[in-house]
């Protein structure tokens, strides 16, 4: 009999998806998608995960800290002549 440890990301995951009343073919395949995507990007899937915070933190504040970019004019399109 063989003891297989499981990472406490993946744990957490598996009850989390559990929880959600994912199904085990739904689990397996979300488990598999994301040690592609961790494969991908050449990192343990515990290192890819980015706080939503970290993520807001690397936007610019203001638009004069992104210089040569005005904000978007949602809905509206270059003036008529």
């Amino acid at each position: 009999m063989s003891t297989t440890t499981i990472s406490p990301l993946r744990q957490r995951m598996i009850e989390d998806m559990t929880a959600r009343k994912f199904g085990p073919a739904s689990q397996r395949s979300h488990i598999e998608s994301c040690e592609r995507f961790a494969a991908y990007l050449k990192r343990s899937p515990a290192r890819v995960v980015v706080s939503p915070l970290d993520e807001l933190r690397k936007l610019p504040k203001s638009p004069a800290q992104n210089p040569g970019k005005r904000p978007g004019r949602r809905g509206q399109g270059e003036p008529s002549a």
